[in-house]
């Protein structure tokens, strides 16, 4: 039988490598996912790993024995499908966000299509005419940055479908830097 968080000691691990810890928006989204397990009866624990280049990993099973189910923060960088196939071998229901890798799995991910479109048209219906894009310098690795261009290009869309006055020259490119120190310009000022 599978447990639920309505169980009086269901544990939900939260599987996450270093590099993505550092990154505000998964905390947060860590931080989102304690509080509603917690609001549930529930006790939630963030068990880290270290994942290098070369898929290699030092994720600690042992770590998860007393896990009912396992919520597992996909790294953006490196290819994960060996930290995936040994959360498999512990047959506890897993589900992942932003998995990108080619095992069948549960998986949460993210339409930036969608959104970029709903901010256009919620601009639009504001009466704005003319909008601005902050996105990434590029080159930018394409598994890693995908959502980039994805999100570009449906600005650009919008914008052509609507005849607004904006075209990939108008997109500010910034520079990646550290997620802790935030962003900088790259060849352009900000007003």
């Amino acid at each position: 039988p599978v447990a639920s968080v309505a169980d009086e000691n269901f544990v939900m691990a939260v599987v996450a490598d270093e590099r993505t810890l550092l990154n505000p928006r998964f905390r947060t989204l860590i931080e989102m996912l304690e509080t509603r397990v917690g609001a549930l009866g529930g006790v939630s624990k963030l068990v880290p790993y270290n994942l290098a280049e070369d898929g290699s990993h030092d994720l600690r099973q042992d770590a998860l024995s007393d896990a009912s189910g396992l919520f597992f923060l996909a790294s953006q960088v490196y290819d994960c499908d060996s930290v995936v196939k040994s959360l498999g071998e512990l047959r506890i229901p897993l589900v992942s966000y932003i998995y990108k890798g080619n095992l069948k799995i549960n998986r949460i991910d993210e339409d930036w299509d969608w959104v970029a479109r709903e901010m256009m048209e919620h601009l639009w219906r504001l009466g704005h005419r003319r909008v601005a894009c902050a996105s990434f310098h590029r080159p930018e690795p394409i598994k890693t940055y995908n959502w980039v261009k994805v999100r570009e290009r449906a600005f650009l869309d919008f914008a052509e479908e609507h005849d607004m006055p904006f075209s990939e020259d108008d997109i500010l490119r910034v520079e990646r830097a550290d997620v802790l120190e935030g962003f900088k310009p790259v060849g352009a000022s900000w007003y």
